[in-house]
């Protein structure tokens, strides 16, 4: 593929206007070394052709550009424009898997950090629970069939995906299965009507073993998951949570549900329904995110490829609190957090880490952001400011 196409394809990318398979393309062509060099090109190109940047003084954006590009004899001028700096410098951190790239902090010394302790990262697995009660548990193992119940057929396959299979002639009665993961696991199934869900850590699915008998496809979340719903305009598709319901026919989506007094929505492609428990109601768009609290329903524009990152192997950051990346990585590598300043809760960040490297690599590019010391004991990570 030539820089050209890459180009056009970025652009695409950034605007939310490719298709699927121009997506995945995207994505592939990212993770793919033999393009590292182009990629730079057109990554350079990019933060040289941006518009002016009026809210970032000149200092602070010459760092940042000699923070994800380098050093340069060409200078930088304001015709930087921060939101798409922040987009180009997460697809570099994606394309490097280098570490975590700041624009509030760039630390270019090369520092060997040393933690008490160390723990894998999270995996794929699961548990399922049948209608029966019957339990099994999803883990690495080879893809196959694992279980018939209720006239379905369940196995795992190739990709590592749950798949469901209606059986001719179902004449059992409906049940019901939920599918749960423990802090540092996730997995991925295919619901009866073709629906993909992606299930993160801490989280259960509750649905019915077939759709083919209700006139509504109903499931119950709890933590987080990401769907890719089959379209079926005759049955609607809806996803229930503590306190709001989605309406949807056909779409990409992510819903966020850990904490009780708060839940985020986030609209990929398509159109969904949210309705919280007093009836009250928003249609979301490509693009915006819904915030369900105590002050009811709020809807803002958002980067919808930072809430979807972890299904695709990435902690991704936009301005977010050091408490809200610190909960995303207890839950991924299953140890508890403790705050010696409870104030560096509040000290926000934009970049992206690989979640699939050890935790004290994750510490470390953490680490270099000059703003804490993070230290490993047991399932502990204790955090005091530097």
């Amino acid at each position: 593929m030539e820089k050209e196409e890459i180009t056009e394809l970025y652009h695409k990318y950034l605007d939310h206007s490719c298709t699927q398979q121009e997506r995945k393309t995207f994505k592939s062509i990212l993770l793919d070394p033999n393009f590292t060099d182009v990629l730079k090109e057109v990554l350079d190109g990019e933060l040289l052709d941006m518009i002016e940047l009026s809210d970032v003084p000149v200092k602070r954006s010459e760092e940042i550009f000699v923070g994800i590009v380098g050093p340069k004899t060409v200078p930088v001028s304001r015709t930087l424009f921060w939101k798409r700096a922040i987009a180009i410098a997460a697809v570099f951190a994606m394309v490097f898997s280098a570490g975590l790239w700041y624009a509030k902090y760039i630390g270019s010394e090369q520092e060997e950090m040393v933690f008490g302790g160390d723990a894998a990262p999270g995996r794929n697995g699961a548990t399922l629970t049948l209608g029966d009660g019957r339990k099994i548990l999803i883990d690495d193992a080879l893809a196959g069939n694992l279980v018939e119940e209720a006239g379905v057929q369940i196995s795992k396959d190739a990709e590592g995906n749950l798949v469901y299979k209606v059986l001719e002639n179902n004449n059992e009665r409906l049940t019901y299965h939920t599918l749960a993961t423990t802090r540092g696991e996730q997995v991925r199934v295919r619901l009866p009507d073709g629906t993909l869900v992606f299930l993160n850590a801490g989280s259960s699915l509750r649905y019915p073993s077939s759709f083919a008998k209700l006139s509504k496809r109903e499931v119950v979340l709890t933590g987080e998951g990401y769907f890719e719903v089959s379209k079926d305009r005759l049955h609607p598709f809806s996803v229930k949570t503590a306190k709001q319901q989605l309406e949807v026919l056909g779409t990409h989506f992510n819903v966020e549900s850990y904490e009780e007094d708060r839940t985020r929505t986030t609209l990929v492609e398509g159109s969904v329904r949210v309705t919280e428990s007093n009836g009250l109601t928003k249609e979301l768009k490509p693009g915006q995110q819904s915030v369900l609290s105590a002050k009811g329903i709020q809807v803002e524009e958002v980067e919808a490829e930072y809430a979807v990152a972890w299904k695709d192997g990435f902690f991704m950051f936009n301005n977010d609190s050091l408490r809200e990346i610190m909960e995303q990585v207890g839950l991924w590598y299953d140890v508890q957090v403790v705050y010696l300043d409870p104030s560096l809760q509040q000290e926000t960040f934009i970049g992206t880490i690989n979640k699939f490297e050890q935790l004290s690599k994750v510490l470390a590019m953490l680490e270099k952001t000059k703003v804490a010391t993070f230290k490993v004991e047991g399932k502990r990570i204790i955090i005091s400011r530097r």
